[in-house]
């Protein structure tokens, strides 16, 4: 699909999206390996949420920025799947949370994100579909979640649960505010399941976090009781019932709580799914770093057929990685205050550490790793270390502080390690690692740091900025300019071309004549021609792209929302 998926729903052998940025897209589903696209409307922003009614889609959409408040409520008439057409639009203060449709009253629930703006319940006259219009607002109703049993609105706001009449729109009365329910944070969501309301509660802190399972008996609106509580795991995304199963969808599995007797709830199964991985290498196998409930795991995958990877094994880390690469079947990891470990995972059921750094490198934090030249280069804070790949033996560095650190970053290439500094490149001799020399440096103030030229030659290539990454023979900064060097001669670095980027690049990575710039998309850039880059095309990740490999036409994508996605290079 084209954009991040927003949120799905079945209905007559049809399937509707919200798809952000590609707005508003039906499908026609004739079996389960069967969908073709149908129909799609161009929405007035990007799609985000969308309430069914009758033949009518209310699609809830905004423009992407921070704080988000020109959100707008687009109506589809979806008579026709193959071709639905947004009849009228209604414009909302700020971020909406929940669409309920009572008669022909739409309440939508206005919970911003960014403090400063108000929470509130809308009620929208949408009885002539033409011509939407407010009713009322009340902030008193407001929250996070809400649902409609029978004429009555059940409304999740703070740690409470609120009752409401709507039976009259214009003035919704609150009937019932139940005691303080949850002991401490909020209700997140609720689902109901005939008398009963179960509520997510997710919490937590630095380091930690969890998420509770409530449920509650509203048989009795006058004293809405807690019948039970579980605790599931966190980063819980969405939750369904059927067949008085709860399935929570986390980061990481599927799971499934037996609700038959809702004074007894409990977890019973989980389904395991990939966590979305933070980084991605490629070794004997595809290794991915994920976080899996409060902890990291290590994750190696078959990708002999890339429409279909498999899971080999997982493999739990006890420290904080900041950085990994692979060889072969040999990790290395850097890690906080651990030093750095090389993991065997010769035996994918066994994987063992053959070997650390020496004690006196622990006090360093080990930001990035570079595999080079039967060597591995390692930024330890404002020091650069040489380690040999067998045994991680001290080979040699750099122990001035010259800014090998957690803000700047290095690659090397035949000897040469080109190390990007928040107002500078340089070159540097590392050929031994007793006596590393520096060769050149081009300050950001320098005439050539713009000189025109239009060399082609080989270069490098920069996103201009105060802070800055390098990654696969390609600086990183992140302003939003791509910038290109020429390094022919490593003692006379110059400017060669520069592109604005619509927005913010965390990597670059190269591919014959191309360059992919990740973040929250992927651009696709042609640098045949050093003097005159140019973006040929674009693609809308589901989240953000922490990192990405290329292996022949297809490219690997570590996104912290999407898990791994593999994509195709077009021709």
């Amino acid at each position: 699909m084209p954009g991040i998926v927003e949120q799905l729903e079945f209905r007559n052998n049809y399937l509707y999206a919200a798809l952000g940025n590609a707005g508003f897209w039906i499908f026609k589903v004739t079996d389960a390996e069967s969908l073709s696209l149908v129909g799609q409307v161009d929405t007035t922003n990007p799609a985000r949420h969308f309430l069914l009614a009758d033949n009518l889609a209310y699609v809830v959409n905004d423009f992407g920025g921070e704080p988000r408040t020109n959100e707008v409520l687009s109506i589809v008439d979806v008579q026709n799947p193959s071709n639905p057409e947004q009849i009228s639009s209604f414009p909302l203060p700020t971020q909406a949370k929940r669409l309920v449709m009572v008669n022909n009253y739409l309440y939508v629930a206005i919970y911003p994100y960014y403090s400063g703006y108000e929470n509130t319940l809308w009620v929208l006259d949408v009885s002539d579909p033409l011509q939407p219009g407010l009713v009322t607002a009340i902030p008193e109703l407001a929250g996070q979640d809400m649902l409609l049993a029978e004429d009555r609105l059940f409304i999740a706001e703070d740690a409470h649960l609120m009752v409401a009449d709507v039976q009259n729109p214009t003035n919704p009365l609150l009937l019932n505010q139940s005691p303080l329910l949850i002991d401490y944070a909020n209700i997140n969501a609720i689902i109901q399941n005939g008398d009963t309301i179960f509520a997510l509660n997710i919490f937590g802190d630095i380091g930690y976090c969890g998420t509770r399972l409530f449920s509650f008996d509203i048989s009795n609106l006058d004293e809405i009781q807690q019948l039970d509580v579980v605790e599931t795991d966190c980063g819980i995304y969405d939750m369904t019932i059927a067949n008085n199963l709860l399935f929570l969808a986390t980061d990481h599995a599927l799971e499934i709580i037996d609700i038959h007797d809702p004074s007894k709830i409990s977890n019973i199964g989980e389904l395991e799914t990939l966590p979305p991985f933070q980084q991605i290498q490629i070794g004997d196998h595809l290794f991915g770093l994920g976080r899996s409930g409060n902890g990291y795991e290590l994750f190696s995958l078959d990708i002999a057929n890339p429409e279909n990877p498999k899971l080999l094994s997982k493999f739990g880390v006890e420290y904080l990685v900041n950085d990994f690469v692979a060889q072969d079947s040999r990790l290395y990891l850097a890690t906080y205050w651990q030093g750095i470990a090389l993991l065997d995972m010769s035996n994918l059921d066994r994987p063992r550490i053959t070997a650390v750094t020496d004690p006196q490198y622990h006090a360093e934090n080990s930001y990035q790793l570079v595999l080079e030249d039967e060597r591995l280069f390692a930024s330890l804070n404002g020091h650069l270390g040489i380690f040999s790949l067998e045994t991680l033996d001290w080979l040699g560095g750099d122990w001035e502080e010259i800014g090998y650190g957690r803000y700047n970053t290095f690659s090397v290439d035949e000897n040469i390690l080109w190390l990007l500094k928040e107002d500078s490149i340089e070159a540097i001799d590392v050929s031994d690692p007793q006596n590393i020399t520096q060769i050149s440096t081009l300050d950001a103030d320098s005439p050539k740091f713009n000189q025109d030229t239009n060399s082609q030659a080989k270069y490098l290539n920069q996103l201009t900025g105060s802070y800055c990454r390098y990654e696969n023979d390609i600086m990183v900064c992140m302003d939003g300019e791509l910038k290109l060097f020429n390094i022919t001669d490593p003692a006379n670095i110059f400017f060669v071309s520069s592109l604005v980027i619509p927005e913010e690049i965390d990597q670059i990575t190269e591919h014959d004549d191309f360059l992919i710039l990740s973040g929250e998309d992927l651009w696709l850039v042609d640098i045949a021609n050093p003097g005159q880059p140019q973006i040929i095309d674009q693609f809308e990740t589901p989240g953000y792209a922490d990192n990405v490999l290329i292996m022949g036409d297809l490219i690997y994508v570590a996104d912290r929302t999407g898990g791994l996605l593999i994509l195709r290079l077009a021709e």
